[in-house]
């Protein structure tokens, strides 16, 4: 009996398959399921809300600045790079501005 050896067998199939369904999750899909910049605005909606317990604790004005020593303090977990500055969970950088003034990423403007 002569066997055809041409195409694929259905296990090479499956097995092909199988690698690109994975590809595309892991570029297209984030792990998490949460779009990446919805963690940042989520952090940002966090910090602010920090900010103003902070200015209200310590009696702070609209133009005053708060530090993440401050934020800490009110129980926020930052993410902070060697030169202080909070970083977002997508790598961007988070400037805190003063307590009327939300706080903005460099990466999601």
């Amino acid at each position: 009996m002569k066997r055809c050896t041409q195409g694929f067998t259905i296990v090479e199939t499956a097995i092909a398959l199988i690698f690109v369904v994975l590809i595309v999750l892991v570029v297209v899909v984030d792990p998490l399921g949460i779009p990446q910049s919805e963690r940042c605005i989520e952090l940002r909606h966090q910090i602010q809300t920090a900010k103003e317990a902070a200015a209200v604790k310590e009696k702070l004005q609209l133009t005053d600045l708060v530090t993440v020593d401050q934020l800490k303090a009110e129980g926020l977990s930052l993410t902070v790079n060697a030169e202080g500055a909070v970083v977002c969970p997508d790598g961007g950088i988070i400037s805190l501005n003063n307590v009327g003034t939300q706080p903005a990423c460099s990466k999601h403007r």
